[in-house]
């Protein structure tokens, strides 16, 4: 029976859950009925994340980047697939952000692109070829109303362009398919608009089956769509690497916040399950039984002091960034 990080620490054992890595907890003295630790404590969080199941659907569910923070993976400064195997790259310098949404009555844990070559490298996802049922989606608040990338696999050469997401020049949603390799697309564009510095719930689900072929859900409702040429009955078989926030042929990237990042590679999502996607938004997952700390988590502690609020560090890659730690465990 497994243990979270809470768990270890309090010497509690409450359920099983998914095996965590313990190598790197060292330093741990256990004195009841308070907890003391001695010198250095560091915690290693290369292995699972935990996260409170969502509502919205994980049925046909291939890769979810929370980018509930910049979270880092051994060995590369990378974003962590949470679900799947597809782990992202960082480009630039994304930022962690946290924003209590009173609106929505829930915390938003996401990550900052300062529009200044921030974005992240999927590498090339196979499992996007010649796919004919598929869903993604993403939680975003732009900056600023301009043309930008949100989500694509689009180069600049025509033979391997495969599909672009992006916020047009007057905040509409559009998604463009490649249908070949001399640069012909079809398009499909919202009928609404979205408006700087608000959050959206963006869901995206393509059937080769049904009719229309294609679905947007803004916020959870169905959007009505202008198409530009035939959507093709599938994506097209390409090499090329998946992006979040940078059009690659184009160059552009994206300015503002965005988190939940997810990819369903077998499934088309109802209408029904987009209604689930848009009001379960929360990132505050963290619950009892669950752990989830980005990167190394190092806190230095006196001899024999009770681990109270003490200062940490979660290092990424050379920089260092300052946290604060309550131990109420």
């Amino acid at each position: 029976m497994a243990k979270t990080y809470k768990q270890i620490l309090a010497g509690i054992n409450t359920g099983s859950r998914r095996p965590v890595d313990t190598s790197s907890y060292t330093h741990i003295k256990q004195v009841r009925p308070e907890i003391r630790l001695t010198a250095t404590v560091t915690i290693s969080t290369h292995g699972p994340n935990y996260y409170a199941y969502p509502k919205w659907s994980t049925t046909g569910l291939a890769s979810w980047w929370t980018l509930a923070s910049t979270e880092t993976i051994a060995g590369s400064g990378g974003v962590r697939d949470s679900h799947g195997s597809t782990n992202g790259t960082i480009s630039g310098d994304p930022a962690a952000g946290t924003y209590e949404d009173l609106d929505a009555g829930l915390k938003r844990r996401f990550t900052v692109f300062d529009g200044t070559g921030d974005y992240i490298d999927l590498g090339d996802i196979t499992a996007l070829d010649s796919a004919a049922a598929w869903s993604i989606g993403m939680r975003f608040r732009p900056d600023a109303v301009t043309a930008q990338p949100l989500l694509g696999r689009y180069p600049s050469s025509n033979t391997n362009k495969q599909f672009l997401v992006e916020i047009t020049s007057d905040g509409k949603i559009k998604l463009t398919y490649a249908t070949n390799a001399s640069g012909g697309v079809a398009t499909v564009e919202t009928g609404n608009a979205v408006s700087a510095d608000v959050w959206y719930n963006l869901l995206i689900t393509h059937n080769t089956s049904s009719s229309p072929r294609t679905n947007i859900y803004l916020n959870g409702t169905d959007e009505t769509l202008t198409a530009v040429g035939t959507v093709p009955t599938t994506l097209r078989s390409v090499s090329g690497n998946v992006y979040i926030g940078r059009n690659e042929a184009s160059g552009a990237v994206y300015t503002g916040d965005m988190y939940d990042v997810t990819y369903w590679s077998t499934a088309e999502l109802s209408s029904a399950q987009a209604t689930v996607w848009n009001t379960d938004a929360r990132t505050d997952r963290i619950v009892a039984g669950y752990s989830r700390i980005p990167g190394d988590l190092v806190v230095n502690v006196p001899n024999n002091r009770t681990l109270e609020t003490v200062r940490g560090r979660r290092r990424r890659g050379s920089r260092t960034y300052q946290h604060q730690i309550t131990a109420n465990i």
